[in-house]
């Protein structure tokens, strides 16, 4: 007996799903490509400086020596080296004196700045050499109004400013 050719047709056509289905279970091969995000950054040299106040309080003629300290904060970047040195202005006399002003009159009271040790004198001219540690970190000054310094001082509140410069290459 002889198979029809409808029977061949219908297998081929069995066979034609079975195979279209094998394909679609397959698991496709999809093309990739790849690249780099690549990050960066500039760090740069910088320092910032925070002003700080000195307060000799009360003072009579007959006070004795009077030391306070003033605690500058700054900061500058990790491993930079700068210098942190007072500024002369209109409160400074030369010779490591500055003055102390009334809001009006001549007088003045005299004082002097001294790094931590006590003994050197900070003035214009002879800065504190840091390095940064990228952290904050705090210079104290020692300021010193001498016994009878006020003696030819009217009362009142007596005042200076005393500029602070931190220099450093950028």
């Amino acid at each position: 007996m002889r198979k029809s050719s409808s029977w061949l047709s219908g297998k081929s056509l069995q066979m034609g799903v079975a195979v279209a289905a094998a394909l679609a279970a397959a698991p496709s091969i999809a093309a990739q490509a790849t690249a780099n995000l690549n990050a960066e950054a500039t760090v740069v040299n910088t320092c910032t400086i925070n002003g700080a106040t000195m307060n000799f309080a009360s003072l009579t003629f007959q006070s004795p020596t009077t030391t306070q300290t003033a605690n500058i904060d700054f900061r500058c970047t990790k491993d930079l080296a700068a210098t942190i040195e007072p500024q002369s202005g209109a409160n400074y006399a030369a010779g490591n004196a500055w003055r102390l002003r009334p809001a009006s009159g001549p007088a003045f009271v005299n004082f002097t700045l001294f790094r931590d040790d006590g003994t050197t004198a900070f003035e214009p001219g002879s800065g504190v050499a840091v390095t940064g540690t990228g952290n904050v970190e705090t210079l104290s000054i020692k300021g010193t109004v001498q016994a009878f310094a006020t003696v030819d001082a009217p009362a009142g509140l007596y005042t200076a400013i005393v500029p602070l410069v931190i220099t450093y290459t950028p």
